[in-house]
């Protein structure tokens, strides 16, 4: 069963999470009926509202302030991107359980014999993936992401349900996080390990090894020899850093380091702001009637 619009009213963990513990609080307060047990109960669900609030108003204000900008031009730090998924290079993202090809997964599985549905495993994916526009692209490493996904598949078999969000190459996905533009310099100390690499490969083929520097053919590699050996690793290996010193250089985005949102969503920005400011009405109408309960309590 696929769930395309489940984010928009419950997939941020935080405000579900939340809103759980204040419904539980709530129902255990009147069960029991304890006055203190009600005016600590309310006390906590004012106190939860307030942090939550906070923790919506604050992404909602970053989003409003934080322009988008294009990947060809964005400046080095937090910025906000909007493009599309394309695959990393290297091995294939494959979701855990419907194996399809995908830039991002999460998955969970469920007992469902047990009575309170246990859950088997969950986890999501740290394979990085790149954003690209009409200007450039960049690799996006979504470690530490608070991610969203329209894209929410679920099914029974065996006993079990199996829920899987996942993040379609081709998908349009918004990034809010830190820009960082890599260009390859190398070391001093790089190039020297790489000719004593490359120095060693050559020793371990031994017949290639005399083929290219055995002058006076006498089966051995003197010093003179081991040198112009010595000059064509350091010559090939400045042509290979050479290579890769033009080459163009790597943007990427990751989660910031100074504790800042980092969110990767397949909404777009003005959809997942929406969210933000339902979540921010939300907190604050359980505040009220949290606050209006305890009054009561204080009351009786």
């Amino acid at each position: 069963m696929s769930a395309p619009f489940g984010p928009l009213f419950g997939r941020v963990r935080a405000h579900v999470i939340t809103g759980g513990l204040q419904f539980g609080l709530f129902a255990a307060a009147w069960a029991v009926g304890s006055r203190a047990l009600w005016l600590a109960s309310m006390a906590l669900i004012a106190l939860a509202s307030v942090f939550a609030w906070a923790a919506s108003y604050r992404r909602l204000r970053v989003m409003d302030d934080t322009p988008t900008s294009n990947i060809g031009s964005a400046a080095q730090g937090y910025v906000e991107l909007w493009g599309r998924c394309q695959p990393a290079e290297g091995l294939p993202t494959l979701a855990r359980y419907s194996q399809l090809s995908c830039a991002w997964y999460r998955y969970r599985m469920e007992e469902l014999n047990s009575e309170d549905r246990k859950v088997v495993e969950s986890g999501q994916s740290d394979a990085s993936f790149v954003l690209a526009d009409a200007t450039g692209h960049c690799v996006v490493d979504p470690e530490g992401a608070e991610v969203t996904t329209r894209r929410k598949d679920t099914w029974v078999a065996g006993g079990y349900r199996y829920t899987e969000w996942i993040l379609a190459l081709g998908d349009p996905v918004y990034v809010l996080g830190e820009f960082r533009t890599r260009f390859y310099e190398p070391s001093r100390a790089d190039m020297d390990a790489d000719v004593s690499a490359l120095l060693a490969d050559w020793k371990r083929d031994k017949p290639g090894l005399l083929r290219r520097f055995d002058a006076n053919h006498d089966g051995q590699i003197d010093l003179t020899e081991w040198e112009a050996a010595r000059q064509a690793a350091r010559a090939e290996v400045e042509k290979n850093h050479g290579e890769m010193q033009a080459a163009p250089p790597m943007n990427s985005v990751g989660a910031p380091g100074d504790g800042r949102p980092y969110l990767i969503s397949s909404l777009a920005p003005r959809t997942r702001a929406w969210t933000f400011r339902l979540w921010i009405g939300v907190h604050v109408v359980v505040f009220v009637l949290a606050i209006a309960g305890l009054g009561k309590g204080l009351a009786a």
